[in-house]
Order: structure tokens, then C-alpha cells, then sequence
């Protein structure tokens, strides 16, 4: 069921992923900035206020994303897939073996997580540009996420450097083989400064220091697993 806080907990969610505050999400889609602010979700009256359906659409447009996934961002994907009426069996397709470059699916699966502090050091990193070492932690994968490559990984934001887009305590998805697009978020390294910066710029290739890859998501208080393989929250 369609509840007012999943809708505009889908929007949210679809900012940060795509790397905007809810004010540039609005923006990009070319709507007022303040079309989504919290203070416009409830009427003066006090009445839940919803998005038009037009403006959902103009968002989904400017981040190149589907209905099915702003639904999966709700938490009723499972809900719809209930409602499907169950296939016809079909005969077994023949099985065709992966290149190792192949996207992997997001569904539990944990990916190396650095901390920003450690991961601005290039020793941490392998000659393939993969976090190594001994002692890493990892981000398990939410379902409903957007598949990644083998070379992705997590970082976790310790400060206010990547303020006001990213949080102290916010996962990002960091992808150096995903699609990249003219205006999507990088993380890139400034070697004179020995520092980690966002890079967003009308190439879809970072310029301005060395390209750690695309953003392709972020996540708030989530979860991620110690070398004891045990779930602790983020």
C-alpha cells in the first residue's frame, strides 16, 4: 500500500542515491528547489501533502530511472511480485558462463568498506585499484539495488567533508567500472592534496585527480559486517 511517508521516503532516497540533496533533486528535474522540502509536505491545515504524479515523472526522467525501481525504493516490490499472477513453465535455457567483468547482483552481498580517512591512501588499494588487506570490513547490499561490478566497493563518510550532499555516517557505492554519464557524482583522489573529493563535472571523466569511480549510491545507517563475519549497524 501507497503510504504518504514511502512516498516521499522513495524521493529521498532517490536524491541520495543519484548524489543531491531533495533541493537539487527538485532542480535537476526542473522544478522549484523548494518543491520537496519538508515544510512542503504538510498543508497549512496540517493535511498530508503528496507529490503530483508529474512531478515524479519529471524526476524519474532526469535521473533515468523506472517506475519498478521508484516502487522497489518504496518497499512494495515484494508486495507487487505477490500480485503477479504465476508465469508459465518455460523450458530451461541453455546456461551461458559470465565474464568475470559481469555486473553481480546486489542481493546480499557484501562489498569491501573503507573509511574516507584510509581510503585516501593509495597503498590501500591493489595494482587492479581494489581495497586489500588483511583487516577490511564490509557493506552487506540491500536488496532492490542496482547491480555493480566485481571492482565496487563502499566507503564510509567519518566527516563533513562531502557536506551538504553526503553526511557523516553515509555509505557510499563506489563503482570504477559503472556507466558513466556527463554530470554523474566520482570520487577522486587529489594527489597534491592527499584527500578524497566529489568530482561532478559535464565529462562523464574526472580531470581533476585520480578517478576512484562513479558514485552509484548512497545509504544511511546500514549495515556492514566485521571480520567476524557479524552484523553491526553502521
Amino acid at each position: 500500500m501507497f503510504t504518504h511517508s514511502k512516498l516521499w521516503g522513495a524521493l529521498d532516497q532517490l536524491a541520495r542515491i543519484n548524489g543531491y540533496s531533495v533541493s537539487g533533486l527538485a532542480k535537476t528535474a526542473g522544478l522549484d528547489p523548494t518543491s520537496f522540502n519538508k515544510s512542503k509536505r504538510k498543508a497549512p491545515d496540517g493535511k498530508p501533502r503528496w507529490p503530483s504524479t508529474e512531478s515524479i515523472s519529471k524526476v524519474l526522467a532526469a535521473t533515468e530511472s523506472t517506475m519498478s525501481e521508484f516502487i522497489a525504493l518504496m518497499g512494495e516490490e515484494k508486495a507487487a511480485e505477490r500480485t503477479q499472477p504465476a508465469a508459465p513453465a518455460k523450458e530451461a535455457a541453455p546456461v551461458i558462463q559470465e565474464q568475470v567483468s559481469a555486473p553481480v547482483k546486489s542481493d546480499l552481498r557484501k562489498l569491501p568498506l573503507l573509511q574516507d580517512d584510509v581510503a585516501s591512501d593509495p597503498e590501500i588499494f591493489n595494482e587492479s585499484g581494489f581495497p586489500a588487506g588483511s583487516n577490511l570490513s564490509f557493506f552487506t547490499m540491500p536488496d532492490g539495488q542496482p547491480s555493480l561490478s566485481p571492482q565496487a566497493w563502499a566507503l564510509e563518510i567519518t566527516n563533513s567533508s562531502f557536506a551538504p550532499y553526503y553526511q557523516e555516517g553515509d555509505i557510499l557505492l563506489v563503482d570504477p567500472n559503472g556507466p558513466a554519464r556527463a554530470g554523474d557524482p566520482f570520487l577522486i583522489r587529489r594527489k597534491s592534496e592527499g584527500r578524497l573529493a566529489i568530482y561532478r563535472g559535464q565529462s562523464a571523466n574526472p580531470v581533476i585527480g585520480e578517478p576512484l569511480g562513479r558514485i552509484m549510491g548512497a545509504f544511511y545507517s546500514m549495515v556492514r559486517t566485521d571480520d567476524n563475519d557479524k552484523d553491526i549497524a553502521a
